[in-house]
């Protein structure tokens, strides 16, 4: 599945997995950002974490990074911070 994270002017890849995909830096961003592949109606997009806290900040389409989608409260307050997955 090609996605924006190819990009390697955006993104690095890290040696941290979640849901057996790599996490990815983006470059010059406090962000974490991977493929969320784990819905049962087989949607996917991309997580972002901050880096610094391990926070939910949002989701983004795969393929276009300027379609990113701030989480909610109610969103931010359900996801778990992502360190303890790395």
């Amino acid at each position: 599945m090609q996605t924006v994270l190819a990009d390697a002017s955006q993104f690095t890849a890290t040696p941290r997995k979640v849901q057996g995909r790599t996490v990815y830096e983006r470059i010059g961003k406090d962000e974490y950002w991977y493929v969320d592949n784990f819905h049962k109606d087989g949607s996917v997009h991309l997580e972002v974490f901050r880096m610094s806290d391990g926070s939910f900040i949002g989701t983004c389409d795969i393929e276009d990074v300027n379609k990113f989608k701030a989480a909610t409260k109610k969103e931010k307050a359900k996801k778990r911070p992502i360190y303890p997955f790395l």
